[in-house]
């Protein structure tokens, strides 16, 4: 029911929503008046150029392999739950403030000689996409599997490289609050 929750949150799933204010309006309206919703969001930093091709082809390759809307920058987000009716408290890039030398993205591009990073190398995603095939081809695994592989594939590289340029965070993070 409406008015009925104290708190709510989302960890890069609102992202998905292709109407920000929509999905922000919603837990709003399920919150308590001070109830309060934090979120990851995945955004464009400000490095994000619109005129570079390679940063254009990088976030149409985020968003086609995560199956997004387009990406927000911080400030659409911002606006988005400013319109949604909430005051916002606080809203900064956790990725910036993270431990230097350990980049959010590492899992996505490995990081020395073991077994689990040959998963993300491009050796270790061919082996996966091969082995994938087999198995769809033995009826293993449901068709369409290998081409599932290959977008989140497509959707990996880019946000390591993005992450790389310092143009994309998925740890935009923001806090709300629902007037009193």
């Amino acid at each position: 029911p409406d008015a009925s929750f104290d708190a709510a949150y989302s960890i890069e799933a609102t992202c998905c929503a292709p109407d920000k204010v929509g999905v922000y309006g919603e837990a709003f309206r399920l919150l308590k008046p001070g109830g309060c919703f934090a979120a990851y969001e995945y955004c464009l930093t400000r490095r994000f150029d619109d005129a570079n091709p390679e940063h254009r082809r990088l976030r149409a390759d985020i968003e086609h392999g995560g199956g997004l809307p387009e990406i927000a920058r911080p400030q659409e987000v911002a606006a988005a739950l400013r319109e949604a009716g909430f005051e916002l408290i606080e809203a900064r890039d956790l990725a910036a403030e993270a431990m230097p030398g350990i980049p959010w993205y590492q899992p996505l591009v490995g990081s020395g000689l073991s077994v689990a990073s040959f998963r993300s190398s491009v050796a270790g995603r061919r082996v996966t996409n091969g082995s994938l095939w087999l198995l769809e081809r033995l009826g293993i695994v449901p068709r369409g599997t290998t081409q599932v592989s290959s977008l989140l594939e497509l959707a990996a590289v880019a946000l390591a490289e993005a992450g790389r340029l310092g143009i994309f965070t998925p740890m935009y993070f923001v806090f709300a609050r629902k007037p009193e």
